[in-house]
């Protein structure tokens, strides 16, 4: 039996009843009631993450809900493995995702102060790093912000590359990497700002792997490896935890969101850095930066808009670069990668 169409037929017959259950009187009115309808098949997610793990081209749906539910599901929301209930002594699932390798899923969450990412086939718990309660609130408050498992240094075995962030207990704030199967700490770095996002790519052609970071000044007096809370950055890690080199951005209350950027003519690597701000400070508009992604030196710079939280690279038809922003003033800019309005 076609699902779909008993579906529709059923939608159509509970509308048509709602509509006759309506006093003609209203219908005819002035002062019409409001009418709010919910999908059946509407469900709510704390995180959500497409990934194609069955590698049929398609992307499933991989959910976490109220805050202890893991579910993967097919673009339908019909559920394609069992749903796993976390016990209450997890604090909020908070990130999950898929890798290609064998078409894994992962998750994360803390216990105990600690933060920890689950491999969700087979079932097995991964420790990243613990905290101390020290700003004045009832329990350590980190979370990994952003995580993905690859193969750093093309060994053939998995890295998880994990950003953990803390807020108002501040430490640890930086870069965790992990060897997926033995489960032990590879390497770390600590910084002083919030991290908040992370790519990553083999910038130079030797089959290494860079890790990019952005980063969120919230000034609430971080400081490691000579950086500052006061302070948003840009970091490129090489593959062993190496430095290669950080940038700072902006100073309080701003992110640097990340994408990357070639010139297709020169095949020159870049990166772009939008420097989303606020209003603190007298901020009148927001930075955009373009860096070599080899060295961190900027390439050119300009000034656009206000709290830009929306941006996007493309290539049009000739392979020129294209970046897109929106911002707080109603306003969307096409620049070249020049930062050139186009």
């Amino acid at each position: 039996m076609n699902f779909g169409v008993h579906l529709k037929q059923s939608l159509f017959l509970i509308v048509l009843i709602i509509i006759i259950s309506i006093p003609k009187v209203m219908l005819l009115g002035v002062d019409q009631l409001s009418v709010e309808t919910k999908l059946i098949w509407e469900q709510e997610a704390i995180y959500i993450e497409p990934f194609d793990f069955n590698n049929d081209s398609i992307d499933e749906l991989i959910t976490i809900r109220d805050e202890i539910t893991f579910q993967p599901t097919d673009q339908k929301l019909y559920s394609m493995i069992a749903t796993r209930h976390f016990d209450k002594a997890i604090y909020k699932l908070n990130r999950c995702g898929g890798y290609s390798k064998d078409g894994g899923m992962w998750l994360t969450y803390m216990r105990n102060d600690s933060l920890f990412v689950y491999d969700a086939w087979p079932r097995r718990e991964i420790y990243i790093t613990h905290g101390k309660d020290i700003g004045g609130f009832k329990g350590w408050e980190s979370r990994v912000t952003a995580l993905e498992i690859t193969d750093l240094d093309n060994d053939s075995d998995l890295e998880a590359v994990c950003l953990v962030g803390t807020s108002w207990d501040l430490k640890p704030r930086g870069i965790f990497v992990l060897d997926w199967n033995t489960k032990k700490l590879v390497w770390r770095y600590l910084f002083g700002p919030y991290p908040t996002e992370l790519l990553i790519q083999d910038i130079d052609n030797d089959d290494k792997k860079e890790i990019l970071v952005g980063t969120f000044a919230n000034a609430n007096g971080n400081v490691e490896n000579n950086t500052s809370d006061r302070y948003s950055y840009v970091f490129m890690f090489n593959y062993d935890g190496s430095l290669r080199w950080q940038k700072q951005i902006g100073r309080y209350s701003s992110f640097t969101r990340l994408s990357w950027l070639q010139n297709n003519s020169t095949h020159q690597k870049m990166v772009l850095v939008m420097e989303r701000g606020s209003s603190a400070g007298n901020r009148v508009h927001d930075s955009i930066f373009v860096l070599d992604a080899l060295n961190g030196k900027v390439i050119t710079k300009a000034q656009y808009g206000v709290f830009n939280a929306a941006h996007a690279v493309f290539y049009d038809k000739n392979n020129q670069a294209r970046i897109l922003i929106g911002g707080s003033d109603d306003t969307l800019r096409c620049l070249n990668e020049n930062l050139k309005i186009l």
